[in-house]
């Protein structure tokens, strides 16, 4: 099926089998056809290049905004700056494009048909929505050239204006696919577990590819897949693209583990529309607290008092925002919540994901806790534990 890249975390690092490389002016401006490797605090790395308009371009289609740059340069080894976890610019990925609406406008009349076509695909398959602009502050651009290849594209919504820019050879299939990186779409090539599925030949990639055929997670990023691979998804790249090769080299990059070979998709896969309905369709989890009787207590005295409360926390799954409908889950999903914890030493919280199975209606989170102990109202020992949802791909609450 679809591999996602949840526009939660880093989506920066990836491209589309159309084209081969490029960049962005960032906080220091570089000498276009400069290629640089970024070498990250979290121990990834990232390898931009720069085109003759000053884009920083990742994977070959994947132009960085300015707000992804900035995570760059401020996220690498050397900068002397602390990360965290949950920067601004970590946040900035994470943004879908609300209701799956997208606002769009078409200053490219050479593909104008070939647009209106893969608007039609998209529409006709999925929750996505276009509508043309008036006034709205974020929007897709359908205009100019690319540096290198067949089109390119922003990953999901940046904010403002973004363009998707397509070459005189791009057809119907390639403004599929970029829209796709749009909506949040990676290469399929890039999942994590591809390697249970596909051969790939490192020997016949040159250096401008081979972050392209990287999983992300060798990548050091964040990202999420449902389902198998997927060899007809329309983000997968074919097996053997001439511009990957190293020098006269015709073997393909890619093949099946069979050996066999695949060329290029021109429509959406079920996959594709089964990955876009897991980002824009989401299940809604209800966090659910039962008191346990038999691991809780109270006794209080005209002096002193001893408590302690336990609650079992378990999440159910519904396909309602009002929470009537339970379901079962058809592909597992990842869920993040904050444990929040206190003593009379002080108080805190960690972040915390799970994934839920296929197949589960509920699962079991954890124990909540308040225990306390005190004498004429001055607490001799404190301590409490308590669980909350926060925001993710796939899921709302």
């Amino acid at each position: 099926m679809k591999k996602i890249y949840y526009i939660f975390a880093l989506l920066i690092i990836f491209t589309s089998a159309c084209k081969k490389e490029g960049s962005i002016k960032g906080e220091q401006p570089q000498a276009p056809g400069k290629t640089i490797t970024y070498h990250l605090k979290n121990g990834g790395q990232v390898t931009v290049a720069i085109n003759n308009k000053g884009e920083y371009v990742v994977g070959g289609d994947v132009i960085l905004s300015k707000d992804q740059i900035a995570y760059l340069e401020y996220n690498k080894i050397g900068n002397g700056k602390e990360t965290t976890p949950r920067s601004t610019f970590t946040a900035e990925y994470q943004k879908l494009w609300p209701g799956g609406i997208i606002y769009y406008v078409i200053n490219d009349a050479t593909h104008s048909s070939d647009i209106l076509s893969a608007i039609n695909a998209w529409e006709s398959s999925t929750p996505i929505r276009f509508v043309q602009r008036t006034n709205q502050a974020n929007y897709i651009n359908f205009a100019g050239l690319p540096e290198n290849g067949a089109g390119d594209s922003k990953l999901g919504m940046i904010g403002g204006e973004q363009a998707i820019r397509l070459a005189a050879s791009a057809d119907e299939s390639t403004v599929i696919h970029e829209i796709g990186h749009a909506v949040g779409l990676m290469h399929e090539q890039t999942r994590a577990d591809r390697d249970q599925y596909i051969n790939i030949d490192f020997s016949n990639i040159n250096a401008d590819w081979t972050d392209q055929y990287k999983t992300y997670d060798v990548l050091g990023r964040s990202g999420f897949q449902i389902g198998t691979f997927d060899f007809n998804s329309i983000m997968l790249y074919r097996s053997n693209v001439a511009e990957a090769r190293v020098g006269s080299n015709t073997s393909p990059q890619m093949t099946r583990k069979d050996g066999t070979t695949w060329g290029d998709s021109d429509h959406l896969s079920q996959g594709d529309i089964d990955g876009v309905n897991y980002l824009y369709r989401p299940i809604y989890v209800k966090l659910v607290s039962v008191y346990n009787e038999d691991g809780s207590y109270y006794n209080s005295s005209i002096t002193n008092e001893d408590a302690r409360f336990e609650y079992f926390i378990s999440l159910e799954f519904f396909s309602d925002a009002n929470f009537n409908t339970p379901i079962d889950l058809v592909n597992p999903v990842r869920i993040r919540y904050i444990n929040s914890f206190g003593s009379l030493q002080g108080s805190g919280a960690d972040i915390g994901e799970l994934t839920a199975p296929v197949g589960s209606h509920s699962v079991y989170l954890g124990t909540a806790l308040t225990e306390y102990s005190s004498e004429y109202g001055n607490y001799r020992y404190y301590s409490s534990s308590s669980f909350a949802l926060t925001s993710g791909i796939g899921y709302r609450y």
